[in-house]
């Protein structure tokens, strides 16, 4: 699946979702990318469309997986979400538009209604989380 070029955020942006270790292994954070679309496609009913819908990465650092929906969101809005605010604001600077990245709090809740996104996902979250 051919995406558009996007930018690959810095090495110590990625490196929060996994140690990559030097640039090269940047390659790296773009493949698992991919391949979490494709897992999250795959999980998606047969007849899924994207057009008009909304999407919402929950807990999308610098965009991982979001950058792989770039042509898709042409015809469809593609939300992320993290409380990591230097992820956010880089994803701000660099991969919006044509997403719409925000920042949430630890305390549970969204700033949209409860019936705003048509497809939410959450991809290596639960495996950031601590006893705080």
């Amino acid at each position: 699946m051919e995406t558009r070029r996007l930018p690959l955020p810095p090495l110590d942006l990625a490196n929060r979702v996994g140690s990559l270790g030097d640039e090269e292994q940047l390659a790296l954070y773009e493949t698992i990318g991919a391949a979490l679309r494709t897992a999250i496609d795959t999980s998606l009913p047969a007849d899924w469309d994207w057009r008009g819908k909304r999407a919402l990465d929950f807990g999308c650092g610098a965009g991982r997986v979001l950058r792989h929906y770039a042509d898709e969101a042409t015809d469809a809005e593609f939300w992320g979400c993290d409380i990591d605010e230097t992820s956010i604001a880089w994803m701000r600077e660099h991969l919006s538009p044509p997403f719409h990245p925000f920042v949430v709090e630890e305390a549970p809740g969204l700033p949209q209604s409860d019936d705003f996104f048509d497809v939410v996902w959450a991809t290596s979250v639960f495996t950031h989380l601590s006893d705080n």
